[in-house]
């Protein structure tokens, strides 16, 4: 997700290494048969992937100036650069569920009354009969121009409810569906702020919470299972920097995650092997179960390489070296962390664990995991197996 540092440098997660050694599986052709992406074993986990939609349209600025490139031609998906199409979408989903994805998390922009190409995706999606198994929810991306102002919060929550809550394909949790904000613990309080006369820190942003509850349970829903991201350092964190969580006792949230941290353990230059990447997730993991009152949604970053993009952080260019075994390796213990931390977990036994994925598509920043010319399915066929997905 390309947006102005610091806040992009935040945000992209990894894995680990696996005992096994990934080979690419035979990809099926646009629009193949569903019964084709059929996966024969329930996956061991529920995974939502991240799906950023910077792909719409052929001249999209977040294409331009290197997806011609040598250096990363290898990035170019087997479906093509685009996703602008039903067809595009449906194979999107069928890759997905092949690879035990239970389903898409949209980062959604607001767009001030005005269709956005970085929404496109979600649109498709919608448009879809079928889905082929594979869920959706929304993350509130509130962040820059895309902040919803506290004057339009219920018109767009009401929007959120009667188009999306209530489809039969949005992912819920206990009954209620799923809304994932970027960032609770700095930007969503500040924006709400004096929403309910100042009272307090959290005193505007539950007001809001509380009137997107209503809505919801005015259209016949339960409730929204509200899911908020918590960034733990603007730049390069360091241990000290971790938040005590103390605030957060007071908001009006169901359970706690974040998109990503390339720089959780300090801005640097140059590459880096992925197992550091590996250990700055699960050291956050781990803080978040010794200081959070809240469930946490462990996430995986499958990888960091900004290059295109040139994204830097305190001045500084790096990047990680990945395989698909340390990937598939990073989802085991992303799912071995969950059942041993049961006061971490959404839901208790026989539901399964919950894991987020950053992402499925962020080309541009290395974080990505659909078959590309360069990988085939290596990354897909790793998380099948880390999921006990038989293929």
């Amino acid at each position: 997700m390309r947006l102005p540092y610091p806040f992009n440098s935040l945000r992209r997660p990894v894995c680990l290494m696996a005992a096994w050694l990934g080979l690419s599986a035979p990809l099926a052709p646009v629009g193949a048969a569903v019964a084709g992406a059929r996966s024969a074993a329930r996956p061991v986990a529920k995974v939502g992937a991240y799906y950023f939609d910077g792909w719409a349209w052929p001249h999209d600025p977040h294409l331009n100036g290197w997806r011609n490139r040598p250096a990363f031609a290898g990035r170019k998906p087997l479906s093509g650069w685009l996703d602008n199409t039903r067809g595009l979408m449906r194979q999107q989903l069928l890759w997905a569920h092949r690879d035990g994805i239970s389903f898409f998390i949209f980062d959604w922009y607001y767009g001030h009354g005005r269709p956005l190409p970085l929404n496109h995706a979600l649109y498709l999606y919608h448009g879809l009969r079928r889905h082929v198994g594979v869920r959706y929810a929304l993350l509130y991306v509130n962040v820059g121009r895309f902040v919803i102002p506290p004057r339009r919060w219920r018109a767009v929550v009401t929007f959120w409810t009667r188009h999306y809550f209530r489809d039969r394909s949005y992912q819920r949790v206990n009954g209620r569906p799923v809304l994932v904000i970027i960032d609770v613990s700095n930007r969503f309080l500040k924006q709400f702020r004096g929403y309910d006369g100042g009272r307090g820190r959290t005193g505007g942003a539950n007001r809001a919470l509380a009137v997107l509850q209503g809505v919801a349970r005015a259209h016949g829903l339960p409730g929204v299972f509200v899911v908020g991201g918590v960034l733990w350092g603007e730049a390069y964190p360091q241990a000290k920097a971790f938040p005590s969580f103390s605030w957060l006792r007071g908001l009006q949230v169901n359970a706690l995650s974040e998109y990503n941290y390339p720089y959780g353990g300090g801005a640097f230059n140059g590459p880096r092997p992925y197992r550091y990447l590996v250990q700055v997730g699960q050291w956050a993991w781990g803080r978040f179960a010794a200081v959070s009152p809240l469930p946490y949604i462990p996430v995986v970053m499958d990888g960091w390489d900004p290059r295109p993009w040139k994204e830097r952080a305190a001045g500084k260019l790096g990047w990680y070296r990945r395989t698909p075994a340390e990937f598939g390796g990073f989802v085991r213990r992303a799912i071995v962390w969950v059942r041993w931390h049961p006061r971490m977990r959404l839901s208790p036994p026989p539901h399964r664990p919950v894991i987020f994925i950053e992402a499925w598509n962020e080309l541009g920043e290395g974080s990505y995991m659909l078959p590309t010319v360069g990988d085939g399915n290596q990354y897909g066929q790793a998380l099948a197996h880390a999921l006990g997905v038989a293929r």
